[in-house]
């Protein structure tokens, strides 16, 4: 039940100068950005469709939310490449399902807080380090009936 209200607080908007309120109003606003535009709208006019949408002056028309405002912006398909580049990165730096699951799900959730730095250097390093990285040796397999090395 608590889950449920939790959500239900967050989709719902009671003043723009909280923090919960506004984080809620940018995510609603993006979302509507995308329901129009599904291959998003451009960087160019995203301001402009968010001002307009959410009735706030265009100079401080943006989103805190960087996975709303990645499929506004640029559409369903390239944040399906760029998250899932992302979901692959880690997957081959780290290997295992837990060790992906974990870490990709803490980045989205920093994403979710911050939209600045989907793009930024250091985390799109993660995706160009997937290329060079080749993983830490893995350890040789010795037959258990194999005769220690030297000894005859």
């Amino acid at each position: 039940a608590t889950i449920f209200e939790k959500i239900d607080s967050y989709l719902s908007i009671q003043h723009l100068t909280d923090s919960k309120d506004r984080r809620s109003f940018d995510m609603l606003v993006d979302l509507s950005i995308f329901e129009n535009h599904i291959f998003g709208i451009g960087y160019k006019d995203y301001s402009e469709q968010f001002s307009s949408i959410g009735l706030i002056n265009p100079a401080h028309a943006g989103s805190s939310n960087g996975i709303t405002k990645v499929l506004a912006i640029y559409g369903l398909p390239f944040a399906l490449f760029l998250f899932g580049s992302y979901l692959w990165a880690i997957h081959r730096l780290l290997g295992g399902f837990l060790m992906t699951v974990v870490p990709f799900g803490m980045l989205i959730m920093f994403f979710v807080g911050e939209s600045y730095y989907v793009f930024t250097p250091y985390c799109l390093a993660i995706i160009a380090a997937a290329f060079v990285y080749e993983g830490a040796p893995q350890a040789r397999q010795v037959p258990l009936d194999a005769e220690p090395a030297g000894i005859r």
